[in-house]
């Protein structure tokens, strides 16, 4: 069965963080290397959630086809990196999910990120953690909903963390305007 994941992942994910001010970024985003971002301007800073699906490169086939994962290619003018002779696939069983702002990043661990055992020589097992594993729409649209989730119970939390010092300034900027004499005010 074929997904359309830029339909779920757009339209599912866009209309619940959307709640919360961000929206799909269309500049940001990649869906031909499975790169999706939704953006949100806070207290002057840029934030974004972001989903994409995992991508292999030559090196991570065989252990993608070992994990059952049947990962379809990337077509060589898609990619964004134009190297001769580079070529990547996107996986049909994994996605990824983060938190950015500005420059700081945090990545969503996914709910099985206790349990995950994986080959130490794959390049891409550090990450392993914080992929989130599915199998067809519906548990897709169910992995999106725990990112959702996860975004809600801490992922806001951390935005709120990340602009406390933009606030505290902006306050202290304030409260001197508010104290300065009426002359200096006026200027």
């Amino acid at each position: 069965m074929k997904i359309d994941y830029t339909a779920v992942i757009t339209n599912f994910m866009g209309s619940k963080v959307g709640y919360f001010g961000f929206k799909y970024n269309e500049e940001k985003s990649h869906p031909p290397t499975g790169r999706y971002e939704f953006t949100r301007h806070y207290w002057g800073a840029t934030e974004a959630v972001a989903i994409s699906r995992i991508e292999y490169t030559e090196k991570d086939l065989e252990y993608a086809l070992r994990d059952g994962d049947v990962p379809i290619e990337i077509p060589s003018e898609s990619l964004l990196i134009k190297e001769p002779g580079y070529r990547a696939w996107l996986s049909q069983k994994y996605i990824r999910a983060g938190l950015r702002h500005d420059r700081a990043y945090a990545p969503l661990p996914s709910a099985a990120s206790g349990s995950v055992t994986y080959d130490e020589t794959f390049r891409l097992a550090w990450e392993r953690p914080y992929w989130w594993e599915f199998s067809n729409t519906s548990t897709l649209k169910l992995r999106l909903n725990e990112i959702y989730e996860r975004i809600v119970s801490d992922g806001l939390e951390w935005y709120e963390q990340q602009v406390a010092e933009i606030r505290r300034y902006h306050e202290k900027l304030d409260s001197r305007r508010a104290a300065a004499p009426k002359k200096l005010r006026d200027r």
